[in-house]
């Protein structure tokens, strides 16, 4: 797992259709687990804690709920700190059997820019690349938090930074659940990809899936803390 103490933000009411990333605490550095099976850190003066990665290490985890293949609508939000410009991943929904494919993949790339990829190659059905990628005109800062967010309502890709509109793709697809046979959902990975690709150098901190896309007043308010 990354090291430092870690959090995912994992509460299932927050703005209705949120995905939880985890269902039990096993972060050896949460004072304990409260009912909902989220790590409590209010044990520490502050409380607040990022999950840091160095380049190997990363978290993966199984749950049954971050398929979004049926209302095929997404939002994924993220603080996150990069201290180097490479290619890295930030989320992927995939499967051991999946590897570098995924039903959804949140990354950097090595301009600092916000990259969002689906299975398959540019052109494929299922990639949401027909026409082009979707990838963030700007980059984010090395070395300072920034939050970004990502939204799909069936219409278009959006990419937020901190709260802002930066790209918008019009794009009609849908979100696959295989790649060539194999099965491309059920299990996250966070600073690695399944086939042990593009890590993350730096630190991530609240994590957010839904199944259904936020609006621009949500989004803003997610990167404004609230």
């Amino acid at each position: 797992g990354a090291g430092g103490a870690g959090r995912c933000q994992t509460s299932s009411n927050l703005l209705g259709n949120m995905i939880s990333l985890t269902s039990t605490c096993d972060d050896e550095f949460a004072c304990s687990e409260n009912e909902s099976g989220d790590c409590d850190y209010s044990c520490y003066d502050n409380g607040d804690y990022s999950l840091e990665f160095n380049g190997f290490e990363y978290i993966e985890g199984s749950t049954s709920s971050m398929d979004v293949s049926n209302s095929n609508q997404i939002t994924i939000g993220a603080f996150v700190n990069p201290s180097a410009y490479t290619h890295s991943l930030i989320l992927q929904h995939s499967s051991p059997e999946g590897g570098g494919q995924s039903q959804y993949a949140l990354q950097l790339d090595e301009d600092g820019k916000v990259y969002f990829t689906t299975a398959g190659g540019a052109q494929a059905n299922g990639s949401f690349e027909q026409d082009q990628q979707n990838r963030s005109n700007s980059s984010i800062p090395l070395n300072a938090w920034s939050h970004i967010a990502l939204t799909y309502n069936n219409q278009s890709i959006k990419i937020f930074i901190n709260g802002i509109l930066d790209f918008e793709h019009e794009i009609s697809d849908n979100f696959p659940t295989e790649y060539d046979g194999d099965s491309i959902i059920g299990n996250f990975y966070i600073g690695l990809m399944a086939n042990g690709t593009i890590p993350f150098i730096g630190k991530i901190d609240e994590i957010s899936v839904w199944d259904n896309a936020l609006n621009f007043d949500q989004i803003h308010d997610l990167a404004n803390g609230q």
